[in-house]
């Protein structure tokens, strides 16, 4: 049943409906009924993460399971989750590991090849972002110090 693709294809529904209720929590605090929605939601969604969590310990064993790059993901995650559950809203720093469900999302990337395909080309553009943003700081410091050799001593305030 863990590998089953009916199985598969309802975990990646679960994960996409996940993913939306997430983005329906928003500052100021929304109205009483969407608070109690999200906190439904949550422990729902987290009640079909750990059955799978279970499901693919019981199918993949503890040691196959726990060395598989992607199960650890999800093991951690659904841990944070679980942790978020026990303890209930007792703090924004437990509310923020809500958060980490959202990188769920990246799983779907290995059963949809167009999503695949954009998370390749966003860390395409973040790693040639990256020079620029090195590129733009060498000429900030650059203007800096030229600013500085024009302009030092001249300008005197009160």
């Amino acid at each position: 049943i863990a590998f089953n693709p009916l199985f598969e294809g309802f975990i990646m529904f679960v994960i996409f409906c996940n993913v939306v209720t997430l983005g329906l929590d928003y500052y100021p605090p929304p109205p009483n009924h969407v608070v109690r929605f999200n906190a439904l939601s949550n422990y729902i969604f987290t009640c079909v993460f750990v059955a799978e969590m279970i499901v693919l310990n019981v199918a993949m064993g503890l040691q196959g399971y726990w060395t598989e790059v992607s199960c650890v993901f999800d093991g951690v995650i659904v841990m944070a989750s679980l942790v978020e559950l026990v303890l209930d809203d007792t703090g924004g720093i437990i509310v923020a590991l809500r958060a980490f469900r959202l990188l769920r999302i990246f799983k779907l990337a290995k059963r949809w090849p167009t999503f695949r395909q954009l998370l390749k080309a966003i860390v395409q553009t973040a790693v040639e972002l990256g020079n620029f943003t090195l590129l733009l700081l060498l000429m900030m410091f650059v203007f800096t110090l030229l600013a500085q050799a024009f302009f030092g001593n001249q300008l005197y305030f009160d």
